[in-house]
């Protein structure tokens, strides 16, 4: 009668991981599918941590950071070159500060508005009179992310505040920074599809 073998079953990275004593580890020469077994673990877990950050999208604050009556800093913004009237506006604040600008946990707060084609305009509440950079994404499909096609590249229209002239990469803090002042601050954005 025929056993199966113990590696039935068992990816090859599996294999290569079975411990060995301390005299084999000092002569053993590098398994052929070691390489290759981490970089297979290396990508598990980034598609985990990806997966993970994005399974918790950021709440929008569309109550709590609009204008009103009492707001002492406001930002008020025309969007620009709105393709249609379909979804939301998402505007994301940002401090001026580089570690902070564009990165996942960096933002301040969001704010979302409803689309208006072809110009949106928002009244944002700002926490103090300081320095800001602003992104701003048409979320034309409802689902509240910044939705890229398979290669990385946007398929929804975006724009930073200072509307920088570089498309190419992610713009600078230094190209999209803007001081607010006590009273009223006004940035026009247009959007780039």
């Amino acid at each position: 009668m025929n056993q199966p073998s113990r590696s039935a079953g068992r990816s090859p990275c599996t294999l290569v991981r079975r411990p060995m004593k301390t005299a084999q580890l000092r002569h053993a020469a590098p398994h052929p599918l070691a390489r290759h077994c981490r970089a297979h673990h290396s990508t598990l877990i980034a598609v985990a941590f990806a997966l993970l950050c994005t399974a918790f999208p950021a709440a929008s604050a569309t109550a709590d950071h609009a204008c009103n009556d009492s707001t002492r800093t406001r930002l008020e913004v025309t969007v620009r070159n709105v393709k249609s009237s379909r979804g939301s506006v998402m505007l994301t604040v940002y401090p001026a500060n580089k570690e902070r600008w564009l990165a996942k946990r960096g933002k301040l707060f969001k704010l979302e508005v409803p689309a208006t084609a072809p110009v949106t305009h928002a009244c944002i509440a700002l926490p103090t009179a300081a320095g800001y950079a602003l992104a701003v994404y048409h979320d034309e499909n409802g689902n509240r992310h910044f939705d890229r096609n398979w290669i990385g590249l946007p398929v929804e229209g975006f724009g930073v505040s200072r509307n920088p002239s570089s498309l190419i990469g992610l713009p600078s803090l230094e190209d999209s920074r803007f001081d607010a002042l006590d009273g009223t601050t006004t940035l026009d954005i247009i959007l780039h599809y």
